[in-house]
């Protein structure tokens, strides 16, 4: 894998191409599930994706569409994982999402949360 990790980037990408056009249908919710050892390191912040992601999936008010969830390194961080993935919990606070803990390697919980 590359050293520069970029999920918000590439998820962004990804329901921009053309390839994707009516993935997203009008009765649909996005779940985004983000697993990184690292943090992100997309260009613009996130909320910036949060944004984006209100008018991808036309979120109006307090009906979200979607939301984002992170496997990532918490505070607490083990020798595999020496960052946190602060960026990544940003966006999954301020979407609503479920955050589960990389270092622990039973993923159930959160994985059952989402």
């Amino acid at each position: 894998g590359s050293g520069t990790e970029k999920a918000h980037a590439s998820f962004k990408a990804s329901l921009d191409h053309s390839s994707n056009a009516g993935f997203l249908r009008g009765d649909s919710f996005l779940a985004i599930i983000i697993v990184s050892d690292e943090d992100d390191q997309s260009s613009q912040t996130p909320s910036y994706y949060k944004s984006y992601l209100e008018t991808k999936t036309g979120t109006s008010g307090a009906t979200a569409r979607f939301n984002v969830n992170a496997i990532t390194g918490l505070d607490t961080l083990c020798a595999a994982v020496p960052y946190a993935g602060t960026k990544y919990r940003q966006l999954v606070a301020m979407t609503g999402g479920v955050e589960g803990d990389i270092c622990n390697p039973n993923f159930n919980a959160p994985l059952n949360a989402i």
